[in-house]
């Protein structure tokens, strides 16, 4: 997927999917935006609009601290650029996210169009500027303390 190579990513996605059909599971909700964009590419657009609007009702009721970014990400490819930094701002205010959060999002397709945005990439940074800050302090806390 982030090799941009689609039909190679169908092959696995597919199988995940009847998986989750099979099985009637509710679980990683948040690739549906990743498969979507897959089926797009491949030319399957009616699964694909399904699937993208699977995601935006999810991450619309998502109240963890990543529910601004799935929001820029989905308004992202959907050429909203405005919602898109706007989403994105309010996620650079969260705390305590991963690391895979941006180094993932750096490389995900669904932004392509954002990257030529000045203030999208800004916030992007922002993201990453404010993780290795906080990551810094824990390791300063954790060596005072003599448990490094």
């Amino acid at each position: 997927y982030y090799q941009r190579d689609y039909e190679r990513s169908w092959i696995y996605y597919k199988k995940f999917l009847e998986m989750k059909a099979a099985y009637d599971l509710d679980i990683y909700r948040t690739e549906d935006i990743k498969i979507a964009l897959v089926c797009s590419k491949l030319g399957m657009i009616d699964q694909s609009s399904e699937l993208f609007e699977k995601y935006k009702v999810y991450v619309e009721h998502d109240n963890s601290i990543y529910k601004h970014l799935g929001l820029a990400v989905y308004n992202a490819y959907q050429g909203n650029s405005e919602k898109a930094v706007e989403e994105m701002k309010l996620f650079s205010q969260e705390q305590d996210y991963h690391y895979w959060t941006f180094l993932f999002l750096k490389i995900d397709p669904l932004i392509d169009g954002m990257l030529d945005n000045p203030e999208f990439m800004e916030l992007l940074e922002l993201v990453e500027t404010k993780f290795w800050m906080q990551h810094e302090q824990i390791r300063e806390t954790l060596d005072e303390k003599g448990l490094l």
